[in-house]
């Protein structure tokens, strides 16, 4: 019997950009719509249109990757260890044996999780590279000095802006009025666009 995989986990993309603003008498009928753009570790992979008052859903990257560690060594040695999921691994530590070989070990056995943060051990004498090389995105380098640990922020693993059209007063060669951007880690995430004020000239991402 094959295992049943896991559903994926989706974004919520919702357009309120309209609401909250004091409804005028338009010559031009105001469309109001947002365009978002979402970004994993750096790599676009949604683009997507949503009308007024409409939303949508998007599938996140999966979030397995492979942590590869190299030694930085007159000899390099190199493993590798797969990740279901970079983020609920948490704590990956490489270990050093009487032998002189390496390997990876995750999980509990190395410590305290620090929240939203991976963390990166070095129990070699010697400096490693690691390499993280996620679905859908490109890959991670960060340098770890010999005995040290390194932790990497997944606050910001996610990034969203929007572009909004349709709105009061916007000019007849704007590209759309851009939000600011949003940085956020949870796969699952609900994007809404909303107004700043009544007059609805400028515009927001809310992430909850």
């Amino acid at each position: 019997m094959s295992e049943k995989m896991p559903p994926m986990s989706e974004l919520t993309l919702i357009n309120n950009a309209s609401a909250n603003v004091v409804s005028l008498d338009n010559i031009v009928p105001l469309k109001y719509q947002a365009r978002f753009y979402v970004s994993y570790w750096g790599s676009q992979f949604a683009d997507v249109l949503v009308n007024e008052t409409s939303s949508t859903t998007v599938n996140s990257p999966s979030g397995s990757a492979t942590m590869m560690a190299t030694t930085m060594t007159s000899t390099p040695a190199t493993t590798s260890v797969d990740l279901k999921n970079a983020q609920e691994a948490s704590n990956v530590a490489l270990l050093y044996a009487s032998d002189g070989t390496i390997g990876f070990r995750t999980g509990s056995a190395n410590g305290a999780v620090t929240a939203n943060t991976l963390t990166l051990q070095n129990q070699c004498p010697f400096a490693v590279q690691f390499v993280l090389e996620p679905d859908q995105a490109p890959p991670q380098t960060w340098t770890v000095g010999p005995n040290s640990n390194l932790g990497i922020p997944l606050s910001e693993m996610f990034t969203a802006y929007a572009k909004v059209h349709g709105y009061p007063n916007e000019p007849a060669s704007s590209g759309g009025y851009q939000t600011p951007a949003v940085a956020f880690s949870s796969p699952s995430a609900t994007l809404t666009v909303w107004a700043n004020n009544s007059k609805g000239e400028s515009y927001h991402i809310q992430v909850t």
